[in-house]
């Protein structure tokens, strides 16, 4: 997605047309949107709790919360989330694959 796709997804939702301007001057693109720090993208954006939803729910598609692994979920306190992988099974490196 480039600065232009994110700037055209802002007008879509309504936001305020100062947040275009802060893609544009910080050419914060798709990649950047989803893999930037996620605080600094707030202080960029200083947008109300509805807004800072939908624009997280736009360009990632779940709570920021499940973005960063290792933190005890809402839902099941005690628990932490981590991302499904493909990799397969952890193996310590001293076991040998089969």
């Amino acid at each position: 997605m480039s600065v232009e796709d994110v700037c055209s997804e802002l007008e879509r939702m309504h936001l305020n047309a100062n947040y275009a301007k802060v893609v544009r001057d910080n050419d914060l693109n798709g990649l950047a949107l989803v893999f930037g720090d996620v605080d600094q993208l707030k202080l960029l954006f200083p947008m109300t709790l509805g807004q800072w939803t939908a624009f997280r729910l736009r360009f990632w598609g779940f709570p920021s919360d499940r973005r960063q692994t290792g933190r005890q979920t809402a839902s099941h306190p005690g628990t932490t989330s981590t991302p499904s992988t493909c990799l397969g099974p952890h193996r310590p490196a001293s076991q040998p694959a089969s």
